[in-house]
């Protein structure tokens, strides 16, 4: 039974990925070849990043059924690809990868390369090594393969994310971490409504944060206090480590004002704003069903737990953050240093959130030598003091650059390319 479900599981996977009359291939594109994709073995790997291990083998069967006509079976294929992660450092990986005949035992295809903890976790170090290897594989690609690569439309770039939060989602299940795997199930349906696995799995976490099951039968009314108590715990643990916003910014500086012709300077700046993430929209889901739970108990207020979520930290305070802003020039020198604060909160009124934030700060550098200028860029090098690579490997916050539209290249007010404000909560303004 546990062999059927495995392969029924496996086609599923394999059957959400259909790409026909592919542009990324010519001739056959590997017709005659059928692989196996194992799971891949990890080597020096913390819990931590157990998920990164779910994700490989996510995106190598993803990219497979993409970039060519391979078949991929999970039992008698004319070939296997294996992979090992072995973690070198905190900033480096070992990425190997081989397809190996399973009738001669000989390697068809072999691929080894040093990759950062950010190019496996935005998936583009996968992305690599598929295209290598079936190259190696003899599929001939278009060169619209590896420019899909690197730089993947918006549906593309929604697919990625969905199997990246498919992964986490999974990782956290196996951890015994229900909410927050319920999050990550959430937000890959969100970017990709046909992960089949991810909406499946919705349904069975959310049964056991509506029963209390978790593997457990509730015996009696002190576990079943018990068991909401560590939900709401869970809940508010994982969203206070993993905000559900998103800090923009123009990574490309504008010219403020008109060039000093006298002294040969310009003033640059840049602006920055926080918004909602996608997370913000699984949160208020999750939050859904842990209250639909409670209530359907009848029990909220024999178990003291009435007053849940209204009087956590989670939504009753404010979380400033400090930005540490660079200026830096094309060879990487720092031409000035801004600290900056911007301020979230969470508001929850009749079990609905909504939030507060800074919205559209200016940041203005000194001025600049003309004959300096040049490719000069803009980073966020540090987020609530930790690096920012750091902050959203850890899924702290999200920090992400916006292009600056043609025609803006010099304006007065930076705030026009960025996002328009949200209005503010008649509630919130009323909770201030």
């Amino acid at each position: 039974m546990k062999k059927f479900f495995c392969c029924a599981l496996f086609a599923a996977i394999i059957s959400l990925y259909a790409f026909p009359d592919s542009n990324f291939y010519t001739g056959s594109g590997g017709a005659d070849i059928s692989i196996t994709v194992q799971d891949p073995e990890g080597k020096e790997i913390s819990q931590v990043d157990e998920w990164l291990l779910l994700l490989i083998k996510h995106m190598f069967i993803h990219d497979f059924k993409k970039y060519s006509a391979v078949e991929l079976k999970e039992v008698g294929a004319s070939a296997v690809l294996n992979t090992t992660l072995t973690k070198i450092s905190a900033n480096e990986f070992l990425l190997h990868s081989t397809v190996t005949d399973t009738s001669k035992g000989t390697v068809s295809a072999d691929y080894t390369k040093n990759v950062t903890p950010m190019e496996l976790r935005t998936a583009i170090a996968i992305n690599w090594a598929s295209l290598d290897l079936l190259r190696q594989l003899k599929v001939e690609l278009t060169e619209a393969a590896p420019k899909s690569v690197e730089t993947p439309s918006k549906e593309e770039m929604n697919e990625i994310k969905g199997l990246i939060s498919l992964a986490q989602g999974q990782s956290a299940e196996k951890k015994g971490n229900i909410i927050e795997s319920l999050n990550f199930m959430y937000n890959a349906v969100s970017f990709d409504n046909t992960l089949i696995e991810a909406s499946s799995r919705i349904g069975s976490l959310s049964e056991q944060v509506v029963s209390g099951s978790a593997g457990d039968v509730i015996r009696d009314d002190l576990t079943r206090q018990q068991h909401w108590k560590k939900i709401f715990q869970d809940f508010e643990d994982f969203y206070t480590e993993h905000l559900p916003f998103e800090i923009v910014f123009l990574p490309r500086p504008v010219q403020k004002g008109e060039t000093d012709y006298d002294n040969k300077t310009a003033v640059m700046q840049t602006a920055v704003t926080v918004r909602e993430s996608q997370s913000f929209e699984s949160m208020k889901k999750v939050l859904k069903t842990i209250t639909d739970g409670i209530a359907a108990t009848k029990k909220q207020e024999a178990w003291h737990l009435a007053t849940w979520p209204y009087n956590t930290p989670l939504f009753t305070k404010d979380r400033k953050l400090m930005l540490n802003i660079e200026f830096q020039n094309s060879d990487g020198k720092i031409l000035d240093k801004k600290t900056t604060p911007v301020t979230v909160r969470l508001f929850v009124f009749r079990n609905r959130i909504s939030a507060f934030t800074t919205q559209n700060v200016n940041i203005t550098f000194v001025p600049t030598d003309i004959d300096n200028l040049g490719d000069e860029f803009v980073k966020i090098v540090q987020v609530d003091g930790m690096d920012t690579e750091t902050a959203m490997a850890d899924g702290f916050i999200e920090v992400n650059p916006l292009q600056v539209p043609a025609g803006f290249e010099t304006v007065k007010n930076p705030n026009a390319i960025l996002p328009k404000k949200i209005g503010r909560n008649p509630f919130i303004l009323l909770t201030r």
